[in-house]
């Protein structure tokens, strides 16, 4: 698990956002992330920002890690100050070393950058590089440069989101060739999920694959932001989930996050090409990042907004509702289903939809009367109701949720006889 520590940027380049409130996380929310993860029996935790060493209680926050058997893994752009490079070689930190395409550093910045590197990349500890492909054309020399500079134990290239596929395509290419140095040195290679199997040709994925290198899949690599409150991965952190203290451990905040953003990974409106990809069947393929596709919501959100002001009917603002409910954003698509439900009463799509907006608000006795509203007006009315039912079982509803699926099962078989259902 990671902890966001800080907005600030050493690279000029990387411009502050000053909008985010508070810039860093304090010492005592950091205090508490630390304590979730060693009770969840974890050993290490990813310090992450922005850049990280900025933040003003870094040595503290290196300590009190330690204190807690958790081992702090600093990710850094490398652009540091040198009482706090001095920090990290004296106390032998763990490092990941976020490394950008060279028109993100000045020349002072670079020269800085990589002298660090070699300070604090050394055989007894030895660096993780995740290198940051950014550009629509390149050779990726600067990667190689860098790594025969320094001492690496793994690298993880990461395709950013503003890459297009055609440029994902040619990063691909370059690993290919990548890839029997990198572990002929001893180094271990990981491709980020931003790196889709659609980016490489068949023969060419064969072969890294034989190289014992895998694409990941889109699984929850969870944080907490500055404010104390998770994001299911890096490309999420604009969409923040629950406060920290609503989970009892990693476990189920991983599972948070399966439910949570479920249907945000399976939605391929914004990428029609994604479904018939072959990639999708054998490599757990779930197209562009989650990131990009929720900023993408986003900007349909908005567009929404505007059509349910020039027209208030039940269609748009169930559309609307929709948007909201996939990006998390309860509260919002609460005011728009309600509103639609009030207009067309008998839309079955319109309950189930609020009746997931209001289980998600812990507001159970309206959920519940929701959904039934929903399995008596949808076809298949049974399936809506082992929904419900999996809902009450999260929530430690066990006999409820025996109750429920007693009698979807009964309503699937009256369904089958030809019947109407039961009335409920």
């Amino acid at each position: 698990m990671e902890a966001l520590l800080t907005h600030r940027n050493s690279l000029a380049s990387l411009s502050t956002d000053e909008r985010r409130e508070p810039v860093d996380l304090p010492l005592a929310g950091f205090a508490r992330f630390v304590d979730f993860v060693a009770g969840s029996g974890g050993t290490s935790c990813v310090l992450t920002g922005g850049e990280p060493t900025l933040h003003p209680d870094i040595a503290n926050i290196l300590a009190l890690a330690r204190k807690k058997k958790v081992e702090p893994v600093v990710e850094t752009c490398g652009v540091l100050l040198d009482e706090v490079a001095e920090l990290l070689v004296a106390e032998q930190v763990r490092i990941s070393w976020r490394l950008y395409h060279p028109r993100f550093y000045t020349e002072e910045e670079r020269s800085r950058m990589l002298s660090a590197a070699k300070a604090l990349g050394c055989p007894e500890a030895p660096l993780c590089v995740v290198v940051s492909a950014s550009e629509e054309e390149d050779d990726y020399l600067w990667v190689e440069e860098f790594l025969n500079a320094t001492a690496c134990q793994q690298i993880v290239l990461r395709s950013l989101p503003s890459q297009s596929l055609a440029a994902k395509r040619s990063l691909a290419a370059w690993v290919v060739t990548a890839v029997p140095p990198i572990l002929e040195a001893g180094g271990k290679l990981v491709l980020d999920c931003g790196l889709q199997a659609c980016a490489f040709s068949d023969e060419a994925y064969g072969a890294i694959a034989r190289q014992g290198v895998a694409l990941q899949g889109c699984v929850p690599r969870p944080g907490v932001g500055t404010d104390l409150r998770v994001y299911h991965c890096r490309e999420m952190t604009d969409f923040l989930g629950a406060p920290l203290n609503s989970f009892k451990n990693l476990d189920q905040l991983r599972d948070y996050f399966f439910r949570r953003h479920n249907e945000l990974q399976w939605d391929y409106r914004f990428f029609p090409e994604c479904p018939p990809c072959p990639s999708l069947r054998f490599a757990n393929c779930q197209g562009p990042c989650m990131g990009l596709k929720a900023r993408q919501l986003t900007v349909e959100a908005e567009r929404l907004k505007e059509v349910v002001a020039s027209d208030g009917a039940a269609g748009p603002l169930a559309d609307l509702g929709r948007v909201l409910l996939e990006l998390s954003r309860f509260s919002e698509a609460e005011q728009c289903l309600a509103e639609a439900r009030r207009l067309e009463p008998s839309r079955g799509d319109v309950h189930l939809m609020l009746g997931r907006v209001l289980a998600e608000l812990n507001r159970l006795a309206d959920a519940e009367e929701e959904y039934r509203k929903a399995a008596r007006l949808l076809p298949g009315g049974d399936g809506v109701l082992l929904e419900w039912a999996h809902r009450l079982r999260e929530r430690g509803k066990t006999m409820r949720a025996r109750r429920v699926v007693e009698e979807a099962r009964k309503l699937a078989t009256e369904l089958a006889e030809g019947g109407d259902g039961p009335s409920r």
